[in-house]
Formats: C-alpha cells, sequence, structure tokens
C-alpha cells in the first residue's frame, strides 16, 4: 500500500512533522546539516488510499538573505523528503502535493512553515498541509462491534471541520460477520465536497447511548476514503471496536466543542482527544463576550456538570448545549464528567483575558497615566480616555493619543473610540505649547512662526486663519504630518514667504477656500499615488503665481471648485484625475502661461486632445488653455460650447463647426486678442456675458437670419470694443434682431451687410 498525504483542516489538518537539534557551534568553519521532511497524519483519520490521491511532493526549503533554496520532488509511496548539505539558519519550508491528471499534474495540496538548522546536525522534520480542491469525492467506512456488547443499532452524523455544519444524518445497519463474533456496518456518502470532516458515531442498546466516537474524515476530490488510519500508524479497511471501548464506565467524554456567540466553533488550542484534560482558546479569537459548550458523552450512565471561574456547578446532559457564559475578564472552564465504577474526571478550558488598552505618558514629566479597568474581546470598541490624571510635559500641551510613540500612527481623540484587534497601547501627543491645539485641531499660535513650520504628528486638521498673514509671513516653508486630514478655511492666506515645495500627505482629504491663497513663493504642490484628497475648496491656490506645473492625477478629486487657480500667472500645465466630474468656475482665468491639459487615464467624463478638454463624446469643447493664440478650429463633433471653454484666451479668431447649436455663460469672456468672429446659422441659443471684456471684439457676424435666444440683460457684448457692429443677413433679419428679447439691448450694434 502507497502512503499518501490526505487533505485537512483545522484541527485535522494533518502535518508534516518538523524537529529540529540544535547545537553550540564551536570554533571552526561552519558545517553544512541534513534536513529530513517525514510525511505522517494523525491516527483515527478515515482516509483514501493515497495512492489514489497524491502522486507526488514536491519540498521547497527556501533561505533568507545569502541562504538560496533547495528543492526535491518524492514519488509516492516515499514518504520522506531528503536534504544534505543545508546551511544553517532558519528554511521556509513548502510542500506542494500533485497528482496526475491524464499527462497534467494538478496541485491537490500545499502547506508552509519554517525549520532551523544547524551546523553538521541532522534535522527531522513538522508543518501543515491542507487541501487546494474544491471539487467533491466520497467515504466508506466500515466498522465493527462485538456481539457481546449488545449494541442494537447505530447512527452516525456528519460534521464540517471548518464551521461545524451539520450535514446528513446517516442510520446504518448492523450485519453479524462469519463468525458471529461481530457485527458489522458500512457508513458511506458520495458528493462530499473536498475538504475535511468529523464523523460522529452514536452506538446505542435499545433506546439507551452505549457509546459516543469521533472520527475524522478527508475528502479528496473524485476519490473514495475507504481506508483507517489506526493508532498504530496502520491502514485498515475495517474499524474493529473493543468490547472494553463500551463496557468499561469511563469518566471521559467523546467530544468537547466550545462556540462562541456568533456560532463559531473556537479552536481548543489543540485538537480535542478523551485522554487529555487541559485545552485553551485565545480570547482574541472570540466573536463577542460570551460562549456557549457542548460535550458529549462515551457510555452510559454518565454525569456531567459545568462551572465558570469556580462558581457554581451547573448540570449538563450529554451533547445538550450548556448556558450562554460571560467570559469577560477571561478565566477557566470546567466540565466534571462521574461515571459509576470511575473517579470523577474534569476537562479544563483556560480562556486567555480580553485585550487591554493601555496608556503611555511618552515623556511625560508629571501627572499619572490613565488606566483603562474594562476588558476588550477582539473586534470590540474601546472608548479613549482623557488626560484625567493630568500629565505634563514641560514646554508641551496634550492634544490626545497615538498607536505610535512618534505621532505617526493614527491619532485618536478623548471621547473617540478604537477598534481593538490584538493589545492596544495609545501615546500621549504632546506639541510645543506655542501650538494652540483643541481635539486634534490647530486653532492658533502664540507668537510669530518664522523659518519651516513643523505641524506635530496626530494633528488632524489645520483650523481656519491659523497662520494667515500677517501672522504666517514669516514662514519659508510647511511641513505636514501623516495624520493631517483638512487644511482650512484660509489657514495658509497671504503667507507670501512661502518659497518652496509643499508636500501634501496622502491622508489629507480636504484643503478648504482660500487655504494657499496669495501664498505667491509656494514653488509647487505635490500628491502621492496614495492621496485621499476629494475636496478643493474655492481660491485655494489662487494667487500662487510661482507655480508651473500641478499634477493632480493622483487625488480622487471630483470637482474644482471656483477660482481655484485664478491668476496663476506661471502655471503651464495641469493633469486632471480620473474622478473629475466637473470644472468649477472660473478656475483658470488670467492663467495666461498655461498650456496644456491633460487627463488621467479612465475619465469618464472629459477626453484631452492636443491639450484641449472635450466632453468625453467629443460634443462639448469644455477647456481651452489661456495661452492658446492664434485662430482656433473647433472640431466638427462640437454642438456645444461649454461655459467658460476660452475664457481669457489668447486667441485671435475661432472658427466654428457649421452643427454648432449653443455657446455657454462667458465661453469667450476676457480675450482680449479676439477681433472677430462668425456664429453659424446653427446656433439657437448664446449664454450670459459670452464676450464679455473682449476688448477687441469689433465684429460678430450672425449667420443665422432669426435670432438665436439670448437671455435680456446677458452682458453677451458688454466691454467689448466700441467699434463692434453685429452683422445680419438682410434688413429682415435686422428688425427681427432689433426686436428679439435680449438682442434688442444691442440694436444699435447690428447692422446689414
Amino acid at each position: 500500500m502507497k502512503p499518501r498525504i490526505s487533505s485537512r483542516w483545522g484541527f485535522l489538518i494533518p502535518l508534516l512533522l518538523v524537529a529540529f537539534a540544535c547545537q553550540i557551534p564551536t570554533l571552526g568553519p561552519s558545517k553544512p546539516g541534513q534536513v529530513t521532511i517525514a510525511i505522517g497524519m494523525p491516527a483515527r483519520t478515515v482516509v483514501a488510499d493515497w495512492n489514489k490521491a497524491v502522486d507526488s511532493y514536491t519540498v521547497t526549503l527556501s533561505g533568507n538573505g545569502k541562504l538560496g533554496s533547495h528543492t526535491t520532488t518524492v514519488n509516492a509511496p516515499v514518504s520522506t523528503a531528503n536534504f544534505a548539505d543545508v546551511e544553517s539558519g532558519t528554511w521556509t519550508v513548502s510542500v506542494i502535493a500533485t497528482k496526475l491528471v491524464g499527462s497534467t499534474p494538478v496541485q491537490v495540496g500545499a502547506g508552509s512553515g519554517s525549520v532551523g538548522v544547524s551546523q553538521a546536525n541532522a534535522s527531522s522534520a513538522t508543518i501543515s498541509l491542507s487541501t487546494t480542491q474544491k471539487g467533491a469525492g466520497g467515504f466508506s467506512f466500515t466498522f465493527a462491534v462485538p456481539t457481546s456488547t449488545g449494541i442494537t443499532s447505530a447512527e452516525a452524523q456528519l460534521y464540517t471541520n471548518a464551521d461545524g455544519t451539520q450535514g446528513p444524518a446517516m442510520s446504518p445497519s448492523l450485519a453479524a460477520d462469519g463468525t458471529n463474533q461481530n457485527q458489522v456496518g458500512t457508513v458511506a456518502l458520495s458528493g462530499v465536497p473536498s475538504g475535511s470532516y468529523r464523523l460522529e458515531l452514536r452506538f446505542l442498546r435499545g433506546a439507551n447511548l452505549a457509546g459516543v466516537f469521533s472520527e475524522a474524515v478527508n475528502i479528496w476530490d473524485n476519490v473514495t476514503s475507504d481506508q483507517w488510519l489506526a493508532p498504530n500508524g496502520t491502514m485498515q479497511s475495517q474499524r474493529d471496536f473493543d468490547a472494553t471501548e463500551f463496557n468499561s464506565a469511563d469518566a471521559a467524554l467523546s467530544n468537547l466543542a466550545v462556540r462562541d456567540s456568533s456560532g463559531a466553533p473556537l479552536s481548543l488550542g489543540s485538537a480535542f482527544a478523551s485522554n487529555i484534560t487541559a485545552y485553551s482558546i485565545a480570547s482574541q479569537t472570540i466573536s463577542g463576550s460570551s460562549v456557549e459548550l457542548t460535550a458529549t458523552g462515551s457510555v452510559d450512565g454518565q454525569g456531567f456538570r459545568y462551572r465558570w471561574n469556580t462558581g457554581a456547578w451547573a448540570s449538563l446532559t450529554s451533547q445538550q448545549s450548556s448556558s450562554t457564559l460571560s467570559v469577560v475578564g477571561g478565566g477557566t472552564l470546567e466540565v466534571q464528567v462521574t461515571a459509576s465504577d470511575s473517579t470523577p474526571r474534569t476537562y479544563t478550558i483556560s480562556i486567555s483575558p480580553p485585550f487591554g488598552v493601555t496608556y503611555d505618558g511618552n515623556g511625560s514629566d508629571g501627572g499619572s497615566i490613565p488606566i483603562d479597568t474594562v476588558g476588550h474581546q477582539a473586534g470590540a470598541t474601546a472608548l479613549v480616555l482623557d488626560n484625567v490624571q493630568t500629565l505634563t510635559k514641560s514646554g508641551y500641551t496634550f492634544y490626545g493619543w497615538n498607536t505610535a510613540s512618534d505621532g505617526s500612527g493614527k491619532t485618536v481623540l478623548p471621547g473617540e473610540t478604537v477598534v481593538v484587534t490584538g493589545p492596544t497601547k495609545l501615546y500621549a501627543l504632546w506639541v510645543s505649547s506655542a501650538f494652540t491645539i483643541t481635539n486634534g485641531v490647530i486653532t492658533g499660535y502664540v507668537g510669530t512662526p518664522t523659518g519651516t513650520l513643523t505641524i506635530p504628528n496626530g494633528v488632524v486638521e489645520i483650523g481656519a486663519d491659523a497662520f494667515s498673514a500677517p501672522k504666517g509671513l514669516g514662514i519659508t516653508d510647511l511641513v505636514l504630518p501623516d495624520s493631517l486630514k483638512v487644511i482650512g478655511v484660509h489657514a495658509f492666506q497671504g503667507c507670501t514667504g512661502m518659497n518652496n515645495d509643499i508636500f501634501i500627505p496622502d491622508s489629507v482629504t480636504t484643503i478648504a477656500t482660500g487655504a494657499f491663497q496669495d501664498c505667491s513663493g509656494i514653488s509647487g504642490v505635490y500628491f502621492n499615488t496614495g492621496s485621499q484628497l476629494t475636496s478643493l475648496g474655492d481660491s485655494a491656490l489662487q494667487g500662487c503665481s510661482s507655480i508651473g506645473t500641478l499634477d493632480l492625477s493622483t487625488t480622487k478629486l471630483t470637482s474644482l471648485g471656483n477660482y481655484t487657480f485664478l491668476g496663476s500667472q506661471n502655471l503651464t500645465s495641469v493633469i486632471l484625475p480620473a474622478t473629475l466630474t466637473s470644472l468649477g468656475s472660473s478656475n483658470f482665468y488670467t492663467c495666461p502661461r498655461l498650456t496644456s491639459f491633460a487627463l488621467a487615464s479612465g475619465n469618464a467624463t472629459f477626453q484631452a486632445n492636443s491639450g484641449v478638454l472635450y466632453s468625453l463624446d467629443g460634443t462639448s469643447l469644455m477647456a481651452v488653455p489661456p495661452a492658446v493664440s492664434g485662430t482656433l478650429v473647433v472640431p466638427n463633433s462640437v454642438t456645444v460650447i461649454g461655459q467658460e471653454a476660452l475664457m481669457s484666451c489668447a486667441i485671435s479668431g475661432v472658427n466654428l463647426p457649421a452643427n454648432l447649436l449653443g455657446i455657454g455663460d462667458r465661453a469667450f469672456y476676457g480675450c482680449p486678442n479676439l477681433s472677430a468672429i462668425t456664429i453659424p446659422a446653427s446656433v439657437t441659443s448664446l449664454g450670459y456675458s459670452v464676450f464679455y471684456g473682449s476688448s477687441s471684439l469689433t465684429s460678430v457676424t450672425m449667420q443665422g437670419a432669426s435670432p438665436p435666444n439670448l437671455p435680456s440683460g446677458s452682458f453677451t457684448f458688454f466691454a467689448v470694443s466700441g467699434s463692434l457692429q453685429i452683422h445680419v443677413p438682410n434688413s429682415t433679419a435686422q428688425t427681427l434682431y432689433q426686436a428679439a428679447s435680449g438682442w434688442s439691448d444691442y440694436s444699435p450694434f447690428i447692422v446689414t451687410p
């Protein structure tokens, strides 16, 4: 028979046993060692004939740094992998189990772990292997019970190891064997998903329980598990029960299970065995703060009781769930079993104390550290304490807590909550007493900052006008912390002394209205690939006249606000994010050196072509860089000139397509070089202030005999050349235009050829 490894999950995971010996190194060169990895499996498991499940195992030792790697493949039934000349050190061990499907090797299992190798020593091998199959198989478990036990019937139930889900119930029939000494039965099931299971067998004498036994079951893809791995390590086609397993009223359980409030089974630290009485549960694995236990007896006549933390005993019936037990604070759960002819046996389950939240003064020189007396289960939230013990640090002010001592972690303020996933320590945050900080927000500064201003780690917001001129005029450089989320309204407005680049941390979500307005010396504003910026307020960078290129492609902005870059005299190019859906208003007005727009890939609203922005479908002209000059030829696909599309552009002329339908508000606002324009007959509407301030405009030719819609009081031709003429096709058209709403405001300028 060829031994093969079986897939195992949970406490039934098959093991590759790896043990190693260490010796103290002696003087002289390091000598390589040897490693032997033996493939094994827990006893009392229903498994497949390994020849049907696995063809070969590939075992790899991977070292760190200079150690390199070693790989070998062994074919079943060989159950060991040997490595010679393995350098001393710690190695990662990985095992891949494969099965040939036709001529193609297919992975059916995998596992990993580590092993230490000491020089000139032989190491034998322990690692877990789990199935990677997603198919289905079956099992056929044959057993025999002595006739002398008086067993009259049997019941079987299958449970998954992953979550304890109850599978189908089975009632195997019992029949005498050829010797009439035993009764033989078979439990079989097909179409079972690959994985590991627990098979519970219950034997009865009439209506009375005679014994309950649990066997592990491994299911491999397209294989029937029909062998039983005995405690002595031999494969057997039949599980032979001994009469003593039924006749002894031993005070032992056949199974013990503990579940949390979600119903999920909890690991006892090791697989349950009736002869092992001490177990442990890690508190962090418990969902919620309570548990229930279920004890399963092994023979007739047993009694059960349980208690928590030496409290009062409560009775229990085999396979009955206990009452809900609160395990806040940790402690010991005891289950006691009594039988008629043996002394009681007590099983103990130690539940570690739940996680605590501790506080650290982080360099404090006065006061006391607050103490959280509440234990917290994994996933629970803990209330963050205030500085109730009046911690102090000379020259500094307390302003909150942080998960890192240097303030680079998550900042939490008193009254907020933290999610506890393990032992949690919070460090006091200290800031120079010059800063005025309330709940993580800088609201003021005592004195006048000069040179480099470093905002302390842990600050989440720079409040409105915190450093605006004249207070911040002496600031030359600005360093922002990774904890920062908001740069407030006018926070640095008018800080003309800033003359370096500003790097915005990924954590910042908002740069509010006028935050850096008129900071004329800032040479660049930069965002990293992980930027979380979602809001750039009105005039946020207005008047930042030293910025050249602005790359917003890594941000999550959907809108640019209004007047955001107005007056940025040296801005030459802007790269916009994929998330952008709105350009805002007057953002690039008086940016005379802006030559191109670009877009991050994936934008679903706009497209960029030759530095000009269009709607994604190309039917709307959205924005032309102000530095574009000469005659602009608008593509034939365009049917709408968008709002402010050519605002303050340097163009001297424009050719509009014959199918154009509309021209939006302020579309040609403040174009100082535009002298003449022809508007096609297809145009049906003009917006407000379309040519406002285009001071050189002297000729507008309207090709349509009927006037397009023009709002009354639109200022469309306000502040243009005093010699403006609006040419219409003929006298009939002239009459219509001069009488039309909106056009009548410009009646003296409407002329015929």
